[in-house]
């Protein structure tokens, strides 16, 4: 699988990873819980989608991820680091998310 996804689809498979359709109501709406792979007790999409300001939060996270990848792709963080480093257009909003789940449940 690619690491870097073309900005549009990286938006919308972000939004989705948090139940946000993003103007895709009818394709997305048209999956079922079963049809989602989740791990451990995390929050459902539609618990996702209901926490107070999470579509700020993402647009937030979204410029976030945006701007450091350029950074590290310029070599502007990390540069001391010999080991490349793969900052990863579906991996990273995962990591996110599961956090989220956790410290939501967690409190």
């Amino acid at each position: 699988m690619p690491t870097e996804l073309p900005t549009e689809t990286f938006k919308q498979a972000t939004g989705a990873l948090f139940g946000l359709d993003n103007g895709l109501e009818k394709k997305t709406s048209e999956l079922s819980e079963e049809m989602f792979l989740r791990g451990g007790d995390g929050l459902s999409l539609e618990q996702l989608s209901e926490i107070p300001g999470i579509a700020e939060i993402l647009e937030k996270y979204k410029e976030f991820h945006k701007t450091a990848k350029e950074l590290l792709k310029n070599r502007q963080i990390a540069e001391d680091q010999p080991q490349a480093f793969t900052y990863d257009d579906r991996e990273e909003p995962r990591r996110v998310r599961n956090f989220i789940c956790v410290f939501t449940t967690a409190t």
